[in-house]
C-alpha cells in the first residue's frame, strides 16, 4: 500500500549551474581482543581476523542552486531504513534549513564488512550488530555529507551507459543478468574530473566465504583504479544483484602471465574491480553532457508484508531490530513481532538533468530490472499464472534523455534500506514440487520478505513514475 508521496524539486533556478562536492571518510572497525567483529554475508560465526583494506563512507552532493541531493555509498552489507531516517534527521532534511534536500544512501553490499543487519552473529539467537560502531558509522555519514556540501564547486555533469561482459554470473535459474554499467562524472568548467559515480550490478563477494579479513572486496580496486587515473574521488553504487548475481565462478586470467586467476581470492577480487573500472573509464570517455541543469527528487514510502517466518522470529528475539506495523500502527512486543505485520520502506526516482536514477530498497532480481522472464513459467512454481511485474529499467529509460542529451538510467540497489531479495512472483519456489526438477528450493526465498514484495514494489514504481516530469522532447 502506498502511504505517502514526497515530491521535491530543488529550489534553484532551472538554468542554474550544477555544483558538486565530495568527501570520503574511513569507517573501518577497530579489531580488539574479546570483542569479535562478525562479518556479514556468507554465514554465521565468521569473525574478522584482520583488515585487508579500509571501509569507507563516500558522499557526493549535487546542487542546482539549492541544498541539492547527497549520493552516499557505504562499504556495508546494508542499512535499514530506520538508520537512513536518523541520518536525514541529523542533516535537517525536510526542515527550513537542510544541509541537503534529500539523500540516496546505498550500500555496496560487501560480504567482508561487519554485520549491520543482525543475522550474521555467532549463532541463530544472537545479533551480530555492534550498535556502538553502527552509531559511529551514522555520525561519519552525516559528517561526510556536511563536508561534501561545503566543498561544492561549479561543475558540468556527464553521463553514459555501457555494458560489461564476462564479469558476472547468475547462480540461480533462469540465467538473467543486467550487465549495464552507468557512469556519472562531474568535471570542472575546464574539463578536470571532480568525481566519478559508477553504477553496476555484482555481489562484492569475490574474496569468498573463507576470507576473514575486513574488506570492500572488488570495490576497493574499482575505486582505486578510477581515482588513480582521474585524480578525483569515485563512488560505487550497486545494481540489481538478486538472483544471485555474483563474481564467484567467473573465470579470469592474469593479464601478465596468462594463467587462470585463483577463484575466491584477493587476486580475483582485484581483477574484477580493475576490469569493471576500465569499462567505467571507457564509458566516461564517451559520456555526454547533461544539458538540463535541474534536479528533481521523488520519494515514496510504502509498507511491505513481513511474510518470512524466520525474519519474524529474528525480530521477536531481537536478532533483527526494526519497526513492524499493522496498517499505520506500530506493533510492539513479542506477539507483535510474531504476528508478522509489515515493514515501512521507500523507493525513489530522481532526475539529475537527463539522467534518471531508480532507488531500490533491496536486492532486485535482474528479471525485474530488464523485464526478461522465463516463458513459459515453470509448472512447479508456487504461483501458476502469476502476473509478470513491469520492469524497472525500461520505465526509468522512458523518463530519461532529451534530444540533445544522453538517455541513461541507473538502477541502484540497497538504496535507503535493505529488505532482502526482491523475487518475481512467477518465480517464487518455496514449496514442493520444486522448479527444474530439483529436490529442494533454490537459494533466495529464505532471504526475502515474501512473495508479495515484488508486485507491491514494482507497482509503487509505476505510480511514482507518474509524478515525474517527462524529459524535454519526449
Amino acid at each position: 500500500m502506498l502511504l505517502s508521496l514526497l515530491l521535491l524539486a530543488s529550489t534553484g533556478p532551472a538554468a542554474a549551474e550544477f555544483s558538486v562536492g565530495c568527501c570520503a571518510l574511513k569507517i573501518t572497525p577497530t579489531l580488539q581482543a574479546g570483542r569479535p567483529v562478525w562479518l556479514a554475508g556468507f554465514g554465521q560465526h565468521r569473525s574478522a581476523e584482520g583488515i585487508r583494506d579500509d571501509l569507507w563512507v563516500r558522499a557526493m552532493v549535487i546542487s542546482d542552486g539549492g541544498p541539492g541531493l547527497a549520493i552516499v555509498s557505504l562499504d556495508l552489507i546494508g542499512l535499514f531504513n530506520e538508520s537512513v531516517t536518523r541520518i536525514r534527521e541529523r542533516l535537517g532534511v525536510g526542515t527550513a534549513r537542510p544541509v541537503v534536500d534529500d539523500l540516496l544512501v546505498a550500500c555496496t553490499h560487501t560480504h567482508s564488512a561487519p554485520d549491520t543487519i543482525g543475522i550474521w552473529g555467532p549463532n541463530n539467537h544472537t545479533t551480530g550488530v555492534d550498535r556502538v560502531w553502527v552509531d559511529q558509522v551514522l555520525r561519519r555519514t552525516v559528517e561526510a555529507v556536511e563536508t561534501a556540501s561545503r566543498r561544492r564547486v561549479p561543475a558540468r555533469l556527464f553521463a553514459g551507459c555501457g555494458k560489461t561482459g564476462g564479469l558476472t554470473g547468475d547462480s540461480r535459474k533462469p540465467l538473467v543478468l543486467d550487465e549495464s554499467l552507468g557512469v556519472l562524472q562531474a568535471r570542472t568548467p575546464r574539463g578536470r574530473a571532480v568525481a566519478t559515480v559508477v553504477n553496476w550490478a555484482n555481489h562484492p563477494e569475490a574474496l569468498g566465504k573463507a576470507n576473514r579479513r575486513v574488506s570492500s572486496d572488488f570495490c576497493h580496486r574499482l575505486i582505486a583504479e578510477i581515482e588513480s587515473r582521474t585524480g578525483a574521488p569515485a563512488i560505487f553504487l550497486n545494481g540489481a544483484i538478486g538472483g544471485l548475481v555474483t563474481p564467484l565462478g567467473v573465470p579470469l586470467r592474469d593479464p601478465v602471465t596468462g594463467r587462470p586467476v585463483a577463484p575466491e581470492s584477493g587476486a580475483h577480487a582485484d581483477r574484477i574491480g580493475t576490469l569493471a573500472a576500465l569499462e567505467a573509464l571507457n564509458v566516461a570517455a564517451g559520456a555526454r553532457e547533461l544539458r538540463r541543469q535541474r534536479l528533481e527528487l521523488n520519494r515514496s514510502t510504502l509498507h511491505v508484508p513481513m511474510e518470512n517466518p524466520v525474519y519474524r522470529a529474528a525480530l521477536a528475539i531481537g536478532v533483527i531490530e526494526r519497526q513492524v506495523f499493522s496498517g499505520d500502527a506500530p506493533l510492539t512486543g513479542l506477539l507483535g513481532s510474531l504476528a508478522g505485520g509489515s515493514v515501512r520502506t521507500e523507493i525513489g526516482i530522481h532526475r539529475i538533468g537527463e539522467l534518471v536514477i531508480g532507488a531500490v530498497p533491496g536486492e532486485l532480481y535482474p528479471e525485474l530490472a530488464v523485464g526478461t522472464y522465463q516463458e513459459p513459467q515453470d509448472p512447479a512454481a508456487d504461483f501458476p499464472g502469476a502476473r509478470r511485474e513491469p520492469a524497472l529499467r525500461p520505465l526509468l529509460e522512458s523518463l530519461a534523455g532529451s534530444p540533445d542529451g544522453p538517455r541513461c538510467a541507473f538502477v541502484v540497489g540497497l538504496a535507503n534500506d535493505e529488505i532482502g531479495y526482491i523475487i518475481p512472483r512467477s518465480q517464487w519456489d518455496d514449496r514442493a514440487p520444486y522448479c527444474y526438477g530439483r529436490s529442494r528450493s533454490q537459494y533466495g526465498e529464505g532471504n526475502s520478505l515474501g512473495p508479495r514484495t515484488a508486485p507491491i514494489l514494482m507497482e509503487a514504481f509505476q505510480q511514482l513514475a507518474k509524478t515525474v516530469r517527462p524529459a524535454p522532447g519526449r
